[in-house]
């Protein structure tokens, strides 16, 4: 069942620019049900910084990642300040901090974010955030998920997250791709059907990723079925071959556990 979330932003936000260093204030917040007015336990919240600097080149934008945090059972999250000193554009004269965002997501489907202009002063910001309101919009989160896990990048947000910390959202991620394959499996154009195979693929990765052999096997199999049944060949080897790496993976770990 989808539900609307609403993440509210607490505390002075200040952005102090001393040449090319930018820091970040202490950044706490709550997220909350839109529709129930409870916290939401367990959502997960990133923030990135927009950044314009004048170079000899003209305006060069950057947009750098602040951090991220999971909220506790009231809801509550606190994103540590952080401070920039090596930006890798060029040497500017000036830099500009155009906008911070902050986005929350929570039982594996798009909630929402927010955009803040003014950074001098703001003491609680409201964000009504819905759910996908599509298939296509679903589709672009579960995009966004996976090519997080993948390479660690909120858009293109630098520096990128340590691949030993994107695990931490897998299990998110694995909710929203089985939701989706669940929610539009009556396919029926060809865009329908491309998309439902790729979503089905990528869940089977992420099963085995997060170590689940078992449900990766079964899902590379239900791919492989549908992919056959619709005549589309061109993955076909690469699931055979998945098919049998965790078929074997999965001998050796019942070996060892007798």
């Amino acid at each position: 069942m989808f539900k609307h979330f609403m993440i509210v932003v607490l505390g002075m936000l200040l952005i102090g620019l001393m040449g090319c260093e930018i820091k970040t204030p202490e950044i706490r917040g709550v997220v909350l049900d839109a529709e129930t007015k409870q916290p939401v336990e367990g959502a997960w919240v990133t923030s990135t910084l927009e950044v314009s600097n004048k170079t000899v080149a003209g305006d060069v934008h950057q947009s750098l990642f602040v951090g991220k945090a999971w909220t506790d059972k009231d809801g509550r999250f606190v994103i540590p300040s952080k401070e920039f000193k090596k930006p890798s554009f060029p040497v500017s004269f000036g830099s500009k901090v155009e906008s911070l965002n902050i986005a929350a997501r929570a039982t594996g489907v798009k909630s929402g974010g927010t955009a803040i202009k003014s950074l001098t002063d703001v003491r609680g910001v409201g964000i009504n955030v819905r759910y996908p309101k599509d298939e296509l919009d679903y589709n672009s989160e579960l995009e966004f998920l996976y090519m997080y896990i993948e390479t660690g990048r909120i858009g293109v947000a630098v520096p990128s997250v340590p691949e030993s910390e994107r695990k931490e959202i897998l299990n998110l991620a694995i909710e929203a791709y089985e939701n989706y394959v669940e929610k539009y499996r009556d396919t029926k154009t060809a865009e329908e059907i491309g998309r439902h195979s790729g979503k089905l693929r990528t869940l089977a990765y992420l099963y085995k990723k997060r170590g689940d052999y078992i449900k990766a096997l079964g899902t590379f199999k239900k791919v492989k079925e549908f992919s056959e049944k619709h005549k589309m060949t061109l993955w076909i080897k690469e699931y055979e071959t998945q098919i049998n790496e965790l078929q074997q993976k999965i001998q050796e770990g019942q070996s060892k556990g007798r």
